[in-house]
């Protein structure tokens, strides 16, 4: 349970991260139900197939980055058969991402073409059994190499489709199936991952207040380059499909995305003074966007107890419509001091 006295919520907030039942059914199935964190995929930092809440204000603010993985109440089954694991997840109440609002950072409102601190929120889908959500992974093992397979059934965790009646965002029912595989290879890990993002209430692409299906394809690959430093390239290439109708349906003034989108990010990593002091860095760049994301930090433990940790959140972009581009006056420096027990 983390405890929160906020300064500019002006209030104190209670999150329960973790309150779950785990049961060791049989051998071959675990029971894990109540309020948890859910995972998985192959990215670092950038998900294709991981469609579980996250925290993206927690994350742009500074925090540990465990606290990018926000809870769910879910019913999770891990079942295994030799080399085979399958994953089962029901969340009977979906929860949305912890996305960008305007009440501690700004973003860009495309009804008036600027960057505003303006307070929104978008209503999430009435509590019924079908506006729940369903996740599934099978992967299995050949000597170090994992494939897996993945479903998705529920909503966008970000408000992406617009209610023009209502006037509030709206986060749209979405289907998505994918796969991975990750594997060693010349003293390091490879990995790739791929998914269909298909947004059920406009498959044909022709409303223009609903998203477009994409289809992402992940690449990356992570080793120790020398000794205590390890680095990590990652590509994200995003195609957005029924591309002409889009354009053919867009009101008129509406920035319109490119067809195709990519991401690149490095990480890397130094340990000195025996493991006590990390330093690190973690990059977000979009060539086709033309706006980028650095994530710089030290991290010095003296004892075992007290971790000291100094960092940044700087955003840069051409134009303001963009991922980072809207965060560019959001970017901040933040100091953590953490003591364990």
């Amino acid at each position: 349970i983390d405890v929160v006295p906020d300064l500019v919520a002006k209030n104190v907030g209670v999150d329960v991260r973790e309150a779950l039942l785990i049961w060791r059914a049989a051998d071959w199935l675990d029971v894990r139900a109540g309020r948890q964190t859910l995972t998985w995929g192959t990215g670092d930092l950038v998900f294709v197939n991981d469609l579980f809440p996250k925290d993206y204000v927690s994350f742009f603010i500074g925090r540990d980055d465990e606290f990018l993985k926000a809870p769910s109440n879910a019913l999770r089954l891990g079942i295994w058969a030799g080399e085979t694991a399958i994953d089962l997840v029901w969340m009977p109440l979906w929860e949305p991402d912890v996305y960008v609002t305007g009440q501690r950072l700004a973003w860009y409102d495309p009804t008036t073409g600027a960057v505003v601190a303006n307070v929104f929120a978008a209503p999430t889908p009435a509590l019924r059994w079908r506006n729940g959500a369903g996740a599934l992974r099978v992967a299995h093992s050949w000597s170090g190499v994992e494939l897996a397979l993945y479903g998705y059934a529920g909503f966008e965790g970000q408000p992406l489709a617009f209610d023009p009646v209502a006037g509030t965002p709206e986060h749209p029912r979405l289907f998505a199936p994918g796969a991975s595989i990750r594997a060693p290879l010349f003293g390091g890990l490879v990995y790739a991952e791929t998914a269909a993002l298909l947004y059920a209430d406009d498959l044909d692409g022709t409303d223009p207040f609903e998203p477009n299906s994409r289809i992402k394809l992940l690449g990356g690959a992570e080793r120790e380059l020398w000794p205590k430093v390890t680095g990590g390239l990652q590509a994200l290439w995003t195609r957005t499909l029924r591309y002409d109708e889009l354009k053919a349906n867009q009101p008129a003034g509406m920035a319109i995305p490119d067809q195709d989108h990519v991401w690149l990010t490095l990480r890397l990593r130094q340990q000195l003074l025996q493991d006590r002091l990390t330093l690190g860095l973690f990059a977000f760049v979009s060539p086709t966007d033309v706006d980028g994301y650095l994530r710089p930090t030290i991290n010095w433990q003296p004892v075992d107890a007290v971790a000291l940790t100094a960092g940044a959140n700087v955003f840069a972009g051409r134009d303001a419509w963009t991922m980072f581009g809207q965060l560019e006056d959001n970017t901040n420096v933040y100091a953590r001091l953490r003591y364990s027990f």
